[in-house]
């Protein structure tokens, strides 16, 4: 697995700040608040009331395909690879008929190089 940010654990990001948190308070029969001032006391602590949890902004915390919607992404690149294959293959099926112009107006969707 590669050591990037993405793959931190979902408590260390919100301690680094690249999530948004938010304090939890439960205070029961009027305790003390027990809510963690770093990260080395949240993950020490094995029972707490009080805790930070993760806020909703629009960012995505996880980094699996699922959550990116990374599924939707390849099937809309394998549409416009058949299509490009669709119009390659009517292309050379003209050329080879003897048709000498028939790639000068296919250009492919894709271009992955300037």
């Amino acid at each position: 697995m590669s050591r990037t940010d993405k793959t931190d654990p979902l408590i260390v990001r919100l301690w680094h700040g690249d999530l948004t948190r938010e304090a939890c308070h439960d205070h029961r029969a009027e305790s003390t608040c027990d809510l963690p001032a770093s990260l080395k006391e949240d993950l020490d602590a094995s029972c707490t009331r009080c805790t930070w949890e993760f806020r909703w902004t629009g960012i995505r915390c996880c980094c699996c395909g699922m959550c990116r919607a990374q599924a939707r992404y390849r099937r809309l690149l394998r549409g416009i690879r058949t299509a490009d294959k669709a119009r390659l293959a009517r292309g050379a099926k003209a050329w080879r008929v003897g048709d000498a112009t028939a790639f000068d107006d296919i250009v492919p969707a894709l271009r992955y190089r300037p």
